[in-house]
């Protein structure tokens, strides 16, 4: 969803026999603009859950296979710190 649209899209338009590179125009002008170089650490976590959130939701209510779904799992490695969780998975038995 990052994108600005569904991925099939552009597959579907390839296999119709539009140009890849047209397909590939089409994407960046879809695409959202991010600065990911000087994001601070704590808006990068959020825009990760936003895009796997949206992900999720959107795949919870499609016909068939979820793709994907919750729990969140959220780490980050930190230059100080190393490997740190942000959202730890729990296991219930």
């Amino acid at each position: 969803m990052y994108f600005g649209f569904d991925q099939r899209i552009a597959d579907v338009l390839t296999k119709a026999g539009v140009s890849a590179q047209l397909v590939e125009q089409v994407k960046t002008q879809f695409a959202t603009p991010v600065i990911f170089d000087s994001m601070p650490i704590q808006d990068a976590i959020g825009f990760t859950e936003h895009i796997l959130k949206t992900t999720i939701g959107y795949s919870t209510y499609e016909i068939g296979q979820a793709a994907c779904g919750d729990p969140i799992q959220v780490a980050v490695i930190l230059k100080r710190r190393g490997y740190v969780w942000v959202h730890e998975p729990s296991f219930h038995v």
